[in-house]
């Protein structure tokens, strides 16, 4: 495995040193105001991505280095995938599994960006491989870390939740029940809740908000709008890539990867479902990103389908980047966002306080 460690810290290093040049983002920001207002939790997310912001603050000092904590979490992620799969994929398949990774939008790209999405992918991740090691290998040490990995993806998104139905799918379908050692269930559900104290201790001293909020805001819209679900869908599929779904379906034949597939489609459904109840975004299903491609890359028959999907996605990175630091591509709200507000900080020296109408502005 010589090929990966080398690879894993190549790709660090292109990372770190664009994540100090790339301007932060309007997401980024917020979570950079809350790394200098420390709460236990937060109104619209749990608190983790601003601790990570805070470790960054010795490095404030030199352009953008204030992402590298998180930046450095993500890419662990890949570390702990490694271990998963190392033993159930071929060597090549596996190299198939991490250029995908590397290359595509929101798993590649998109981990330069600070967002919620790094430390629950980590603690996602991790929960995945002590999920695996409670049932080959149960100890009450193994059902305990799942639980703090649990409890900790808690405090980073509350999508973590969706872990325990993916779980029950693969108990039930692959007829994993009988390796649960009901014993040591309880250590997980106690170190769980531990973990989880910062936003259960939050969310109980100011009227559930963030609860509410986050559930509102993800099945609790009004009337149904057909292009909620046909926009979910079309970037669901532009985003994993149409070239790649042929080998997700015969990947998902191989039954030691069955976990990872009921991984992928149960966020793939669960939020296709969320689409007949409100706009759903097309970043929240990333919790299956790793799992689809590894079923995939199991199901590929031509490594020419991976190359193409990789590519496009390396213009398109590229395209992105280059306006991310200077504007040139026609105006789009979201990719000028680096940009748009620069003209409003004159107004800072002259009013204080002063409001606007969304909490990234």
């Amino acid at each position: 495995m010589t090929w990966f460690y080398r690879l894993w810290w190549l790709s660090l290093f292109i990372k770190f040193c664009l994540a100090a040049v790339l301007p932060l983002a309007a997401d980024e920001a917020y979570y950079w105001v809350w790394s200098h207002h420390l709460q236990w939790s937060y109104f619209d997310h749990p608190p983790l991505v601003s601790w990570l912001m805070w470790l960054g603050h010795p490095f404030e000092s030199w352009g953008y280095l204030v992402r590298w904590p998180s930046v450095l979490l993500g890419h662990a992620t890949l570390l702990i995938w490694l271990h998963m799969l190392r033993g159930i994929l071929s060597n090549e398949n596996l190299k198939i599994w991490f250029v995908l990774s590397l290359l595509t939008p929101f798993l590649g790209f998109g981990s330069l960006i600070v967002t919620p999405d790094l430390p629950v992918l980590f603690f996602w991740a991790l929960s995945l491989y002590f999920y695996q090691r409670s049932l080959e290998a149960p100890t009450m040490l193994s059902y305990s870390l799942l639980g703090l990995a649990l409890g900790l993806g808690f405090c980073s998104k509350y999508h973590i939740v969706l872990l325990v139905p993916i779980f029950l799918l693969h108990l039930t379908f692959e007829k994993k029940w009988s390796r649960l050692r009901w014993p040591y269930l309880p250590l997980t559900i106690l170190f769980g809740l531990f973990a989880s104290l910062p936003v259960l201790y939050w969310n109980a001293t100011n009227d559930w908000r963030s609860f509410r909020f986050q559930i509102d805001h993800g099945l609790g819209g009004g009337a149904w709008n057909p292009e909620w679900t046909l926009s979910y869908v079309l970037s669901q599929i532009l985003l994993f890539s149409p070239l790649l779904i042929p080998a997700f379906i015969r990947g998902f034949r191989r039954r030691e990867l069955r976990l990872f597939g009921w991984n992928a489609i149960f966020a793939w459904g669960f939020f296709l479902y969320s689409s007949f109840k409100s706009l759903v975004e097309g970043n929240w299903p990333i919790i299956g990103f790793h799992s689809a491609y590894a079923v995939a890359s199991e199901g590929t028959k031509s490594k020419r389908w991976v190359w193409i999907t990789c590519g496009f996605w390396v213009v398109a990175a590229g395209i992105f980047f280059s306006h991310w630091l200077t504007p040139w591509f026609p105006e789009n709200e979201k990719i000028d966002e680096t940009h748009q507000y620069r003209s409003l900080a004159v107004f800072v020296d002259k009013y204080e306080p002063i409001y606007a109408n969304t909490y990234q502005m």
